[in-house]
């Protein structure tokens, strides 16, 4: 379990440090729609006139509304967007994996 959660941690701490070597870009979103090789319907954003899919699953499709301007966050190299809610759910994924870390390790270690 104590491994599991590791990796849950790592993956959310390389989810947060892409971030932070992103560029944040204004964007309009355009639709909710599954992406080329993907299982899951991710929302789309429009930015500079091409668009990107963001890099997690959507949301429900009432948490997004068409044409509205927003900020994201761009990676060139992957060609993905982390919205508003991919950003708080690596933020909050690092943070709560991070601490159930740290309490398993404490309480394997205070036996």
């Amino acid at each position: 379990m104590v491994l599991a959660l590791m990796a849950m941690a790592l993956f959310f701490a390389v989810c947060v440090l892409t971030m932070i070597f992103s560029k944040r870009k204004k964007a309009v979103f355009s639709r909710v729609e599954r992406a080329e090789g993907s299982k899951f319907k991710v929302a789309w954003y429009d930015i500079d006139g091409e668009e990107f899919p963001c890099i997690f699953p959507s949301e429900p499709e009432g948490m997004y509304k068409k044409d509205r301007k927003c900020s994201v966050i761009y990676n060139r190299r992957i060609g993905r967007v982390f919205d508003i809610w991919s950003c708080m759910t690596c933020v909050l994924g690092f943070f709560f994996s991070f601490f159930s870390v740290m309490i398993a390790f404490y309480v394997i270690y205070s036996m």
